[in-house]
Protein backbone atom coordinates (compact mmCIF):
# COMPACT_ATOMS: atom_id res chain seq x y z
CA UNK A 1 0.00 0.00 0.00
CA UNK A 2 1.48 3.64 -1.12
CA UNK A 3 0.63 6.06 1.55
CA UNK A 4 1.68 9.85 1.16
CA UNK A 5 2.09 11.85 4.68
CA UNK A 6 3.65 14.78 5.18
CA UNK A 7 5.10 15.48 1.89
CA UNK A 8 6.61 12.20 1.58
CA UNK A 9 5.36 9.35 -0.26
CA UNK A 10 6.03 5.84 1.68
CA UNK A 11 4.88 1.88 0.79
CA UNK A 12 4.25 -0.85 3.25
CA UNK A 13 4.24 -4.41 2.16
CA UNK A 14 1.10 -6.26 2.96
CA UNK A 15 3.22 -9.64 2.79
CA UNK A 16 6.60 -10.13 2.29
CA UNK A 17 7.69 -10.15 -1.59
CA UNK A 18 10.05 -12.72 -0.73
CA UNK A 19 6.76 -15.56 0.41
CA UNK A 20 5.29 -14.29 -2.34
CA UNK A 21 8.14 -15.19 -4.62
CA UNK A 22 8.55 -18.80 -3.35
CA UNK A 23 4.69 -19.62 -3.33
CA UNK A 24 4.75 -18.99 -7.17
CA UNK A 25 8.31 -20.71 -8.26
CA UNK A 26 7.11 -23.95 -6.03
CA UNK A 27 3.71 -23.44 -8.15
CA UNK A 28 5.19 -23.39 -10.86
CA UNK A 29 7.63 -26.24 -9.98
CA UNK A 30 5.74 -28.53 -8.33
CA UNK A 31 2.05 -28.28 -9.88
CA UNK A 32 0.47 -30.95 -11.89
CA UNK A 33 0.83 -30.49 -15.38
CA UNK A 34 -1.62 -33.43 -16.52
CA UNK A 35 -4.38 -31.55 -14.16
CA UNK A 36 -6.02 -29.32 -17.07
CA UNK A 37 -6.22 -25.99 -14.97
CA UNK A 38 -3.77 -22.86 -14.53
CA UNK A 39 -1.96 -21.49 -11.43
CA UNK A 40 -4.86 -19.21 -9.75
CA UNK A 41 -3.82 -16.29 -7.76
CA UNK A 42 -6.73 -14.90 -6.00
CA UNK A 43 -6.48 -11.35 -3.93
CA UNK A 44 -8.86 -10.74 -1.19
CA UNK A 45 -9.34 -7.88 1.54
CA UNK A 46 -7.65 -9.80 4.08
CA UNK A 47 -5.37 -12.53 2.74
CA UNK A 48 -3.97 -13.71 -1.17
CA UNK A 49 -4.50 -16.96 -2.10
CA UNK A 50 -2.61 -19.31 -4.87
CA UNK A 51 -4.02 -22.10 -6.46
CA UNK A 52 -1.62 -24.73 -7.49
CA UNK A 53 -3.08 -27.42 -9.51
CA UNK A 54 -2.51 -30.92 -7.87
CA UNK A 55 -2.00 -32.11 -4.35
CA UNK A 56 1.11 -32.83 -2.96
CA UNK A 57 3.28 -35.34 -4.88
CA UNK A 58 4.29 -39.09 -3.67
CA UNK A 59 3.70 -39.69 -0.13
CA UNK A 60 4.19 -35.72 1.35
CA UNK A 61 1.84 -34.42 3.96
CA UNK A 62 1.55 -30.75 5.03
CA UNK A 63 2.71 -31.71 8.10
CA UNK A 64 5.88 -33.10 6.69
CA UNK A 65 6.69 -29.72 4.47
CA UNK A 66 5.88 -27.56 7.21
CA UNK A 67 7.66 -29.29 10.42
CA UNK A 68 10.49 -30.77 8.14
CA UNK A 69 12.82 -29.80 5.15
CA UNK A 70 11.92 -32.47 2.63
CA UNK A 71 11.14 -32.48 -1.16
CA UNK A 72 9.87 -34.59 -3.47
CA UNK A 73 10.29 -33.27 -7.13
CA UNK A 74 7.32 -34.05 -9.34
CA UNK A 75 8.70 -32.11 -12.57
CA UNK A 76 12.68 -32.35 -11.97
CA UNK A 77 13.56 -31.03 -15.42
CA UNK A 78 11.51 -28.07 -14.23
CA UNK A 79 13.32 -28.34 -10.76
CA UNK A 80 16.49 -28.42 -12.34
CA UNK A 81 16.23 -25.40 -14.93
CA UNK A 82 14.52 -23.00 -11.84
CA UNK A 83 17.85 -23.99 -9.45
CA UNK A 84 19.94 -23.10 -12.80
CA UNK A 85 18.83 -19.75 -12.93
CA UNK A 86 18.83 -19.12 -9.61
CA UNK A 87 14.84 -18.96 -9.07
CA UNK A 88 15.50 -22.00 -6.61
CA UNK A 89 18.22 -22.36 -4.12
CA UNK A 90 18.05 -25.83 -2.18
CA UNK A 91 16.10 -28.53 -2.40
CA UNK A 92 13.27 -28.58 0.60
CA UNK A 93 13.73 -25.05 1.71
CA UNK A 94 11.01 -23.11 -0.05
CA UNK A 95 8.20 -23.81 2.30
CA UNK A 96 10.19 -23.12 5.12
CA UNK A 97 11.30 -19.79 3.57
CA UNK A 98 7.68 -18.50 2.94
CA UNK A 99 6.93 -19.77 6.71
CA UNK A 100 10.03 -17.57 7.82
CA UNK A 101 8.64 -14.02 6.33
CA UNK A 102 4.86 -15.38 6.73
CA UNK A 103 4.65 -17.40 9.60
CA UNK A 104 0.39 -17.22 9.73
CA UNK A 105 0.45 -19.08 5.86
CA UNK A 106 -1.66 -21.69 5.54
CA UNK A 107 -1.04 -24.43 3.63
CA UNK A 108 -4.16 -27.04 2.29
CA UNK A 109 -5.11 -29.65 -0.27
CA UNK A 110 -8.89 -29.62 -1.42
CA UNK A 111 -10.12 -31.49 -4.35
CA UNK A 112 -7.02 -31.42 -6.88
CA UNK A 113 -5.16 -28.06 -5.60
CA UNK A 114 -2.71 -27.32 -3.19
CA UNK A 115 -3.68 -24.20 -1.67
CA UNK A 116 -1.28 -21.70 -0.03
CA UNK A 117 -3.49 -19.06 1.61
CA UNK A 118 -0.97 -15.76 2.75
CA UNK A 119 -2.52 -13.12 5.23
CA UNK A 120 -2.08 -9.37 4.03
CA UNK A 121 -0.29 -8.54 6.98
CA UNK A 122 -1.01 -4.92 7.17
CA UNK A 123 -4.55 -5.13 6.85
CA UNK A 124 -4.48 -8.17 9.81
CA UNK A 125 -2.47 -5.75 12.21
CA UNK A 126 -4.86 -2.65 11.91
CA UNK A 127 -8.07 -4.69 12.39
CA UNK A 128 -9.33 -4.70 15.99
CA UNK A 129 -10.60 -7.81 17.57
CA UNK A 130 -14.27 -6.99 18.88
CA UNK A 131 -13.39 -3.11 18.58
CA UNK A 132 -11.31 -2.74 20.61
CA UNK A 133 -8.39 0.07 20.96
CA UNK A 134 -5.31 0.09 22.71
CA UNK A 135 -4.65 3.09 25.13
CA UNK A 136 -2.31 4.33 22.92
CA UNK A 137 -4.35 4.79 19.57
CA UNK A 138 -7.78 5.90 21.78
CA UNK A 139 -5.04 9.07 23.13
CA UNK A 140 -4.15 9.60 19.70
CA UNK A 141 -7.67 9.68 18.25
CA UNK A 142 -8.22 11.64 21.59
CA UNK A 143 -5.57 14.12 20.41
CA UNK A 144 -6.63 14.56 16.98
CA UNK A 145 -10.52 15.27 18.54
CA UNK A 146 -9.11 17.41 21.01
CA UNK A 147 -7.50 19.76 18.94
CA UNK A 148 -9.14 19.53 15.53
CA UNK A 149 -6.77 20.57 12.53
CA UNK A 150 -3.76 19.24 14.44
CA UNK A 151 -0.57 17.91 11.97
CA UNK A 152 1.12 14.74 12.34
CA UNK A 153 4.55 17.04 13.71
CA UNK A 154 1.85 18.35 16.61
CA UNK A 155 0.74 15.13 17.34
CA UNK A 156 4.42 13.94 17.73
CA UNK A 157 5.01 16.93 20.63
CA UNK A 158 1.52 16.22 22.18
CA UNK A 159 1.94 13.19 23.02
CA UNK A 160 5.58 12.38 23.62
CA UNK A 161 5.96 9.26 21.53
CA UNK A 162 8.34 8.47 18.74
CA UNK A 163 7.87 9.29 15.03
CA UNK A 164 7.88 5.84 13.70
CA UNK A 165 5.22 5.17 16.42
CA UNK A 166 2.35 8.25 15.62
CA UNK A 167 3.04 7.34 11.69
CA UNK A 168 2.11 3.41 12.36
CA UNK A 169 -0.60 4.54 14.16
CA UNK A 170 -1.69 7.18 11.99
CA UNK A 171 -1.81 4.62 9.23
CA UNK A 172 -3.83 2.27 10.87
CA UNK A 173 -6.67 4.95 11.47
CA UNK A 174 -6.49 5.87 7.67
CA UNK A 175 -7.00 2.25 6.56
CA UNK A 176 -9.79 2.23 9.10
CA UNK A 177 -11.60 5.56 7.12
CA UNK A 178 -11.10 6.30 11.11
CA UNK A 179 -9.53 9.75 10.72
CA UNK A 180 -9.04 12.04 7.03
CA UNK A 181 -6.46 14.35 6.32
CA UNK A 182 -7.58 18.03 4.87
CA UNK A 183 -5.04 20.86 3.41
CA UNK A 184 -2.31 21.59 0.68
CA UNK A 185 -0.40 18.31 0.56
CA UNK A 186 2.32 21.14 0.23
CA UNK A 187 2.18 22.80 3.24
CA UNK A 188 1.84 19.26 5.36
CA UNK A 189 -2.46 19.51 5.72
CA UNK A 190 -3.54 18.23 9.20
CA UNK A 191 -6.12 15.26 10.27
CA UNK A 192 -9.33 15.37 11.80
CA UNK A 193 -11.70 12.65 12.64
Amino acid sequence: MVYYLNNFFFFIPEIHKDSIWETIINAFCHRDYSVPQKIQVAVFKDFVEVLNPGDLYGDLTIKEITSKRVSKRRNPLIADILHKVHYVEKWGTGIKRIKEYAPKTKFEEVSDFFIVTLKRKYIEETTQENGKLNKELVSLLNAIDKLPGINAHDLFEELERPWDTINKQIKKFVLKNLIERRGSRKTGGYWIK
